[in-house]
């Protein structure tokens, strides 16, 4: 018997770069430290809200044990609306090169209309090495928070 308390939403790489419209491609290959790269994302806004996907390559064999911290900010990087989610859920350390979907939604509701940047950070649940470092692109917080422009 087999049963799983969810699973990771893997796709190919081909699939991760599809994802990404080409306003969005110079933030693919950026590295989170040594642990992960982002392979694709995708933000699209209607009435009710913000949908973001994004695509994560593991760069080593590993647990999933980081949390994404996913912030709407303002243009001087005050956080408005917050959405941050643990990695999904794996039995098993994923193998490198593992590549999955993270979908989120952020609710219309939430959001305060003056929402310019996504920000991006990832740390481990018991924070022992603290945010990981970002090795490229627009960022802040000591080059731990990536900003993409909204």
């Amino acid at each position: 018997i087999y049963f799983s308390m969810g699973a990771l939403n893997r796709i190919s790489a081909s699939d991760a770069k599809m994802m990404t419209p080409m306003e969005l491609r110079s933030v693919v290959g950026t590295r989170f430290g040594d642990r992960f790269v982002l392979r694709g994302v995708k933000i699209d806004r209607d009435q009710s809200g913000i949908h973001i996907d994004f695509a994560w390559e593991s760069l080593v064999k590993q647990e999933l044990l980081y949390t994404n911290a996913i912030h709407l900010t303002d243009t001087n990087g005050n956080i408005l609306a917050q959405a941050d989610y643990n990695q999904p859920f794996n039995r098993l350390a994923v193998k490198q090169g593992t590549i999955w979907k993270d979908s989120i939604v952020i609710t219309s509701d939430r959001l305060k209309g003056d929402e310019s940047k996504l920000a991006i950070a990832l740390f481990p649940k018991n924070h022992p090495e603290g945010i990981l470092l970002i090795d490229r692109g627009d960022r802040d917080w000591g080059d731990r928070r990536m900003l993409i422009d909204l």
